[in-house]
């Protein structure tokens, strides 16, 4: 018969074991090992990953606005000297509207005028010694026709008469050149538009090509953007687009140039919107954004 202390002490071990395998089995463990006899869901062994913000990708079917355009001129232009000398006159002021053909710098013109005379006087000389020459050489061949005169003598006048015509004809040249330089004195606006720069003044010496004046077309504008490449689609040539200034006012307008290249840094292209401007409402440098149609 067991001894009632050994029965005492048998029970408390079989207690502690049982204690100790509790406590190294989870609860949750507990139930996917098998406590209802069902096989753990996968759920519970796989890490979840925490929650927080995605990477959003651009849907190109949604209009969005491109944003940082810049209105630049049509076209503009540094108008130089084509002749060199004293400024008598400049016309116009910074910030004038010129029209085309308009004289907007006027250069001294005392020497040209002297070498268009002096080309003139030359060319009149050469041809009162041109019909002098011919008239020889006529004569020489009516006397060599009648046997008094030599061939020598006329083709001595031949040879003349040929040297007078090609002095004539470089005296000709030497006078359109004379009258070219007289009428590059007057400097013109090539097109219509803003002065909107003067890199010289009145009373000021210039050389041939130095710079005068600078003139910028806004009769019609360009609103100029870098467009993303997955919008590029809403921006092809020739499509509708419209310019939206700071203050929310819409200009109309159509896509006239795309660069071909796209920018591997910023993924985007330059496009150029084409706008009508004849109020002069845009500013060249207003700033804004794209809307394509």
């Amino acid at each position: 018969m067991i001894d009632a202390y050994h029965m005492k002490s048998t029970a408390r071990i079989v207690l502690a074991i049982a204690c100790f395998a509790a406590a190294a089995v989870p609860v949750g463990d507990s139930y996917a090992a098998g406590i209802t006899g069902k096989e753990r869901p996968v759920a519970a062994l796989t890490k979840q990953a925490p929650s927080g913000p995605r990477e959003q990708v651009a849907d190109p079917s949604v209009t969005v606005p491109i944003k940082s355009a810049v209105i630049v001129p049509f076209r503009a232009a540094d108008v130089p000297a084509d002749a060199r000398g004293i400024i008598t006159v400049f016309n116009f002021e910074k910030g004038d509207l010129v029209q085309k053909g308009q004289p907007i710098v006027e250069i001294s013109k005392d020497r040209y005028e002297i070498m268009v005379e002096m080309a003139k006087t030359k060319l009149d000389g050469l041809k009162q010694s041109l019909k002098f020459a011919e008239e020889s050489l006529a004569s020489k061949k009516e006397i060599y026709s009648k046997h008094y005169g030599t061939r020598q003598k006329l083709l001595e006048a031949e040879a003349e008469l040929s040297t007078i015509r090609h002095k004539a004809e470089e005296a000709k040249r030497e006078l359109q050149l004379a009258k070219i330089n007289l009428q590059s004195c007057v400097v013109r606006a090539p097109f219509t538009g803003y002065l909107v720069e003067k890199y010289k003044e009145a009373h000021e010496a210039v050389n041939q090509l130095d710079k005068l004046f600078r003139i910028v077309d806004t009769h019609n504008v360009y609103g100029v953007a870098n467009v993303p490449e997955n919008q590029l689609e809403r921006f092809r040539k020739g499509a509708r687009a419209s310019f939206v200034d700071s203050l929310g006012t819409t200009y109309a307008g159509s896509v006239d140039k795309i660069e071909p290249v796209i920018c591997p840094e910023s993924k985007t292209a330059k496009v150029h919107l084409l706008i009508q401007n004849p109020q002069f409402a845009l500013k060249v440098g207003m700033t804004g954004a794209l809307w394509s149609e």
